[in-house]
């Protein structure tokens, strides 16, 4: 479920199905190491983390870029 979040994240209020996708993928992680091998799916929940940090760091270069852009025509305009 972690990763269909992750990848959902990209198209449908990204922010927060990342981040939901970032706790299901802690959890999925602590279950596949108290299972002792017989719990399955460590590179899914690893695909899942990196999907999500990726789409968070995207999503805040681009509020960072935007603040920087109006801060720029504020001061270009006075």
């Amino acid at each position: 479920m972690a990763l269909v979040l992750a990848i959902a994240s990209w198209a449908i209020c990204p922010i927060v199905p990342a981040i939901v996708a970032l706790v299901l993928a802690q959890s999925a992680q602590r279950e596949i190491a108290a299972g002792q091998g017989r719990v399955q799916g460590a590179g899914l929940v690893t695909a899942a983390k990196i999907i999500s940090w990726i789409n968070i760091g995207f999503w805040a270069a681009l509020v960072v870029i935007g603040l920087f852009v109006a801060l720029l025509a504020v001061v270009a305009g006075s």
